[in-house]
């Protein structure tokens, strides 16, 4: 119910909840440590805590110990009993989603951050994706500033699905058009398995297989354009600044 009633009810309404204090919050970072200050110290978040712990009251201490963890990543006290604590909400999560969440968190904060494979999706599923959702995948990796003053069309070429695609990326933002008839300025043409390692990883040494038609620099600057994808992010612990 907590799950999906609010999705319901939420719709597309976004994260805002109407509260003004929420509208521009000072990050995770700055915010933790001078929480920390004033609930008197790291050491002594983590003892209240503790006896919490003991009652059951699992939800606060996993609040409390996220404020220490991100004012100070390196709180292994703090770690250890949020890692309790997200355990103990995965056991009793009546979501399979939430239940996942809390254990993933939990390892996390034990282990680390243990790197996930690449590419989990199988061939079968790719093969029954329509193609307009697999051009999807680069439309949310295009770095929008950098290709901002684009304006050209590329048409994609999938020879063993027997299919075409007309895109297009302009004013940064890559989206599918559909109607074929249109002049593309550039036309790829590539295996289905090569698209989908193109979508899916970061890896363009295989990019010589693929047969480009019209100006090349175009389909060159459009993959320069596309972030790298990093599926290894953490979820309980700051990221550490290098």
């Amino acid at each position: 119910m907590n799950h999906n009633a609010k999705a319901v009810y939420q719709r597309y309404m976004g994260w805002y909840n109407s509260n003004p204090v929420d509208l521009n919050k000072l990050f995770p970072e700055e915010s933790a440590k001078r929480y920390v200050e004033y609930m008197g110290g790291a050491d002594n978040i983590v003892k209240k805590a503790q006896r919490c712990f003991q009652q059951g009251d699992y939800q606060w201490v996993a609040e409390v110990t996220k404020q220490v963890i991100y004012a100070d990543p390196h709180h292994v006290k703090a770690k250890l009993l949020c890692a309790d604590v997200l355990e103990q909400l995965g056991y009793i999560a009546e979501s399979g989603p939430w239940r996942n969440e809390y254990l993933t968190g939990a390892k996390e904060l034990r282990l680390g951050n243990i790197p996930l494979p690449a590419n989990i999706i199988t061939k079968e599923v790719w093969d029954t994706l329509p193609l307009k959702n697999i051009l999807e995948l680069f439309s949310i990796r295009v770095d929008g500033l950098k290709a901002g003053a684009c304006n050209y069309r590329i048409l994609f070429v999938i020879p063993d699905r027997n299919e075409v695609a007309l895109t297009e990326l302009k004013h940064g933002i890559f989206r599918y058009l559909g109607d074929t008839r249109k002049k593309a300025e550039v036309t790829v043409t590539m295996w289905q398995d090569t698209l989908y390692r193109l979508t899916t990883t970061n890896d363009h040494s295989y990019s010589s297989v693929i047969f480009v038609q019209g100006d090349k620099s175009k389909w060159d600057f459009f993959l320069s354009c596309q972030d790298s994808i990093d599926p290894n992010f953490n979820i309980v612990t700051p990221v550490s600044k290098k």
